[in-house]
């Protein structure tokens, strides 16, 4: 905004002190954009904020906790959208709130919910350019899960009147004759948060409780919502990389630091792989890992497309521990802007004495310590599952809680649960063969 077009400073009306005077984008940490339109903020001794949008003024009141109110609304947060004559605005800089200092408000646009492809470019462009975005925003993953169980892929996003987008999250329908229809963001994906630019957070969780009131909703992160259940579903572990010589030193001092040296005296040897024929030897570790753990075997048509869509794309690997050239251990890694997902693990019980799944997982650290990883996500773990826990947490990374947000009728999690654990005794006493056939028959339900 050049001199001629800013506002003139006038006091705040009813306050003891304040007034509305500019204060340039550079001295508040904000950057102009085309939505900003010149929104002053001042703040008076009695908490009397004076906003000024082009369009004319409005005063609300703020407390020391950071909210407003005025005659008709009350307890808003500023964090959300503060209502003034023909916008909404979003403040930034307030934190701590000061009475005594005047801050630049960011108008934002009204954006328009709607459902778009996956496979839209913008989504792709949208998505690569966001901080917390993964390969499970990718849509290259939202394609495997469609075309390995038959979902309906998607994207609920928010949409500006040009049509860029503001805000996203993936989703699949899933229509289910043992669970029922609804849609699930996203279903077998350990942390599914929805995309936001900044100030749009509260807009896309109103957005998609409004959704939720038409249709089921199961959304694998946690959205703060009035209309919502939370479900703890277990934790993630998430390790941040530096280069790869740091690694080994902080590694040295882990409690995995003794695994890896008896690892690395045996006659294990590691390799990363990303043909179908590493492929093919991972699946059947996993065969006999997922039976003796008593849960469901993926379709074999799963890891096909894995490699198809995702591997063969530069999206994933598969790393191998063998012993004298047999394959003992194994894991399938997944990575995209910057993060390094531990998907699927599976391992020999004949060999685990030698330690080779802390070879496989120093392969993978490795290998994403020289390929600009930032960090290592170890995926989701069960709160009772005590060992896997500790082998995660041994490698020093931040155990952080995983949540489910389940809108009213989205999914009965008991039911679920039930149907599980009577799934899983069947497993067990079953051969690998008859447990594959489970997996065939009823995995893409258990979504």
């Amino acid at each position: 905004m050049d001199e001629a077009s800013r506002p003139s400073a006038r006091p705040s009306a009813g306050t003891t002190g304040g007034t509305a005077e500019f204060v340039p984008a550079s001295d508040c940490g904000v950057l102009l954009s085309r939505e900003t339109i010149g929104v002053i903020v001042g703040v008076g001794a009695s908490g009397k904020v004076s906003i000024y949008n082009g369009q004319g003024s409005a005063d609300v009141v703020i407390d020391m906790n950071g909210f407003f109110t005025d005659s008709t609304r009350h307890s808003k947060s500023l964090a959300g959208q503060v209502p003034a004559p023909g916008r909404r605005c979003s403040f930034m800089n307030l934190a701590p709130l000061s009475y005594h200092r005047t801050v630049l408000a960011r108008t934002l646009a009204l954006a328009r919910p709607s459902t778009i492809a996956a496979t839209t470019p913008e989504w792709l462009e949208f998505a690569a350019g966001h901080p917390e975005a993964t390969v499970f925003h990718h849509p290259a993953w939202i394609a495997l899960l469609a075309r390995s169980y038959g979902y309906k892929p998607g994207v609920f996003a928010l949409l500006s009147d040009d049509g860029g987008i503001l805000a996203g999250l993936p989703f699949v329908k899933v229509g289910s004759r043992l669970r029922g229809s609804r849609h699930v963001a996203l279903p077998f994906t350990d942390h599914m948060p929805p995309l936001c630019a900044p100030g749009r957070e509260i807009e896309l969780a109103n957005a998609l409780q409004n959704w939720a009131s038409e249709t089921a909703l199961v959304v694998h992160a946690r959205i703060s919502t009035e209309d919502q259940h939370l479900v703890c579903a277990g934790v993630r572990h998430l390790l941040q990389l530096d280069d790869a010589e740091t690694m080994r030193v902080k590694l040295s001092k882990t409690p995995v630091g003794r695994a890896l040296r008896k690892a690395n005296k045996s006659e294990l040897t590691t390799s990363i792989e990303r043909d179908m024929g590493g492929v093919r030897a991972y699946y059947r570790l996993h065969c006999l890992t997922r039976r003796r753990q008593g849960v469901p075997v993926q379709p074999w048509r799963f890891f096909r497309l894995l490699h198809q869509i995702l591997i063969a794309a530069g999206l994933g690997m598969v790393v191998l521990a063998r012993f004298h050239g047999r394959p003992v251990a194994g894991a399938v890694f997944l990575s995209w802007n910057s993060t390094l997902i531990y998907k699927y693990g599976a391992s020999d019980t004949a060999f685990l004495e030698l330690r080779p799944n802390n070879l496989v997982m120093l392969q993978a650290i490795e290998w994403g310590s020289t390929h600009g990883i930032r960090t290592l996500d170890f995926g989701k773990t069960d709160q009772d599952n005590v060992g896997l826990r500790r082998f995660k947490s041994g490698w020093g990374g931040e155990e952080v809680p995983l949540h489910h947000t389940i809108f009213p009728d989205g999914a009965d999690p008991k039911r679920s649960g039930l149907a599980m654990r009577a799934a899983s005794q069947v497993i067990r006493r079953s051969s690998v063969v008859a447990a594959r056939a489970i997996g065939e028959l009823l995995y893409g339900h258990y979504a």
